[in-house]
């Protein structure tokens, strides 16, 4: 062989080694997730929950009810500042407000704020009441560089329907936020996204904590590289209201899976998905037991980019 041959071989080899590693080193370089801000951006998002629970007498295999329950929101996210230190505040506005009941295949309530006919026939409701208030409330909002939702402050605090309002947004607003890691993160690496609930009201709640998981990156989405992530329930427990026993409600199972998608270039989610699937049992107060299998969906997205106000 030529030492002119043997030097373009030679260094074809080196060539094609520093492009091969410089591959490896690209595809282990881990990602870094951001929730950004700017002044003036607003956003609007959807969210919608639906719930279906059975309720087994002790030691039937039929139920003896059937209840639908569902509700969902569109609100408008405005934000007013940043600060140095990667915090942003917002002003949340609900745009439109429904909420739904159903016993047994008949529609027990049923309000929608864009419905003068659902909003006429629940006038006299304490709930539909909440939801007439909460309907463009001014929710100012204040988040951590990781996305977490650290103050929340509503006007006319204290009102007759506080209680409502809170539940309100806590399943509208405080329910859909989703921590992003503290740091650059690998493929495969989890971290934990913080405590939900769910409530039963005037029974009690369950708690639970939630982890996530990065899938992947899509680096091909329409708006820029995607980070794909999976969402997963853990440790749950059942807290009784005040005044409940406690030993009332047996929690069997919970579970919670789904998946979300943060846009790495905006900074912020653009929808997350979940199924949970529930069992419980529960004792009456005149002894009776009852076991209730529930299973539903929580889904936000994010509907429409505002640009600057």
């Amino acid at each position: 062989m030529s030492n002119g041959v043997a030097s373009t071989l030679g260094a074809a080899s080196i060539s094609v080694a520093m492009v091969l590693v410089s591959a490896s080193w690209a595809v282990a370089q881990p990602t870094r997730l951001e929730f950004k801000g700017k002044t003036g951006e607003a956003i609007q998002l959807e969210s919608g929950m639906k719930l279906e629970m059975r309720v087994f007498p002790q030691g039937a295999s039929a139920p003896e009810a059937v209840i639908e329950l569902g509700s969902a929101t569109l609100r408008k996210d405005s934000v007013v500042r940043t600060h140095a230190n990667g915090d942003v505040e917002a002003i949340s506005k609900f745009l439109r407000l429904q909420k739904f009941q159903v016993f047994n295949g008949k529609p027990v309530f049923f309000f929608d704020s864009q419905d003068p006919k659902s909003v006429e026939a629940t006038k006299a409701s304490p709930e539909a009441q909440a939801l007439r208030a909460a309907l463009g409330m001014q929710i100012s909002l204040r988040f951590d560089a990781r996305g977490r939702l650290i103050d929340v402050r509503t006007e006319n605090a204290g009102s007759a329907h506080q209680a409502q309002i809170d539940r309100i947004m806590e399943d509208g607003i405080s329910g859909n936020w989703l921590a992003l890691p503290p740091g650059p993160i690998d493929v495969g690496q989890n971290w934990e996204i913080g405590k939900r609930s769910y409530n039963f009201p005037g029974v009690g709640r369950i708690e639970y904590l939630v982890r996530a998981t990065l899938k992947g990156v899509d680096k091909s989405a329409p708006n820029g590289a995607m980070a794909l992530i999976d969402l997963v329930s853990e440790t749950p427990k059942f807290i009784a209201a005040p005044g409940k026993d406690k030993n009332a409600v047996q929690l069997d199972h919970f579970q919670l899976v789904g998946d979300a998608a943060f846009q790495i270039g905006t900074g912020r989610f653009s929808k997350q998905e979940n199924d949970l699937v529930m069992r419980l049992h529960v004792r009456e107060p005149d002894g009776r037991r009852q076991r209730i299998e529930a299973k539903g969906s929580i889904v936000v997205r994010e509907v429409a980019a505002l640009g600057q106000n």
